[in-house]
């Protein structure tokens, strides 16, 4: 393939048979051969779902290494700037990771304690959980910093007190 290409079908099947090149390219970035697959399906996710973006004549090859390279970026400054501060006690307090059938019980348990917040502090934490810094979270919702990290704060009290726990650390450690 010449790496130009048109629209539609044509084009689509060109990113799927270039996705060899893109997870080799995504081991550029990734340690793990599992964090570059990842890194690839997102790539190939992203690139197939906007494909109506892609401007015809240029190389898609080239294309779909910037959404790679883009996708990476914004991962890492997401790891970067947000750690969760209880997992690291947990992986610091030398437990066993729980098998995966009690993380689902446990994230059922924490999905319903959310669920029962009120409308301000349910939409603050979730902002949060996904990401945000507090002064987007305050700027969506049109309240002072300060208001933010209370409602956060009371919102997380609330949650670990729904999961009968007194800690952060406490809600994610094995039972």
């Amino acid at each position: 393939m010449s790496g130009l290409a048109g629209t539609g079908a044509n084009l689509e099947e060109e990113i799927v048979a270039l996705m060899p090149a893109v997870r080799r390219f995504a081991m550029r970035f990734e340690r793990s051969a599992t964090d570059a697959d990842d890194l690839t399906q997102d790539t190939m996710l992203k690139a197939l779902a906007n494909v109506d973006q892609f401007r015809p004549g240029t190389n898609v090859k080239s294309w779909l290494f910037t959404i790679a390279r883009n996708t990476y970026c914004t991962k890492y400054r997401i790891r970067q700037r947000y750690t969760l501060h209880a997992d690291m006690e947990v992986a610091g307090s030398g437990q066993a990771v729980q098998s995966t059938q009690e993380w689902s019980l446990r994230t059922r348990e924490v999905d319903k304690a959310i669920s029962s917040l009120d409308a301000d502090k349910r939409r603050v934490l979730l902002m949060a959980i996904s990401g945000e810094s507090y002064e987007d979270i305050a700027g969506a919702c049109g309240c002072g910093l300060g208001t933010i990290k209370s409602r956060i704060a009371r919102a997380r009290a609330v949650v670990i007190a729904a999961l009968g726990e007194t800690t952060a650390a406490g809600a994610v450690a094995a039972r």
